[in-house]
């Protein structure tokens, strides 16, 4: 919900719930959760100050906004004096206010938006993705050590998986090995709950 930029009305519209019904279990779930809200201020406010998002506060990994410079420009605009201009024209339902300061307030907003949503959830899958590559590490390590490699093939990283190969003999303790290095990598990064990773076997790629 908000870890994904989400709200009231996207739980309304997952669950076949009013508006009303949605914005209540928004609203009751961060009463009881309140340093989740808390979070969240803390990251849209360093987004908003530094023009990018840290993805992970351990390995400093970044994402920048590609246009955040015009968006900037934009907001700078947006003095007293443009929103005296603003409800002035908007009044006159005048030519400018629909070609030009429409627009540039709606680009603005709708771009603020994209950039809020982005900042609840790029950090948390941007951690999924440093732990599933970390879990691999650790995978591979663990293979050459035990003379696994290339008996045991780590075919692919989807977003927070790992999708393994191995012969049917060794499936279940090759899905011990991968599910230990996993969750050694969750506990690289996330100290205050423990990350668990569930293997699950088959002859196809099962997810």
């Amino acid at each position: 919900m908000w870890h994904y930029g989400g709200n009231g009305s996207t739980i309304a519209k997952n669950l076949g719930l009013t508006e009303e019904e949605g914005f209540a279990i928004e609203k009751a779930y961060l009463t009881n959760f309140p340093g989740i809200k808390a979070y969240f201020d803390k990251v849209i406010a360093e987004m908003m100050r530094n023009g990018y998002i840290l993805l992970n506060p351990i390995l400093k990994h970044k994402r920048f906004i590609y246009n955040w410079d015009e968006i900037n420009g934009l907001k700078k605009e947006f003095t007293q004096d443009f929103w005296t201009e603003y409800r002035k024209e908007k009044e006159l339902d005048s030519a400018k206010f629909h070609e030009e300061l429409k627009p540039k307030v709606r680009k603005y907003f709708v771009e603020i938006g994209k950039f809020k949503r982005d900042a609840l959830n790029s950090p948390i899958q941007g951690t999924a993705a440093m732990i599933t590559k970390l879990g691999a590490m650790y995978l591979f390590d663990a293979l050459e050590k035990n003379d696994l490699l290339f008996i045991v093939k780590i075919h692919n990283l989807v977003h927070d998986e790992l999708l393994v190969g191995c012969p049917k003999h060794i499936a279940d303790s090759t899905a011990l090995l991968t599910q230990k290095c996993m969750e050694k990598a969750g506990r690289f990064f996330i100290k205050v709950v423990t990350l668990k990773a569930k293997p699950l076997i088959g002859d196809h790629w099962v997810h």
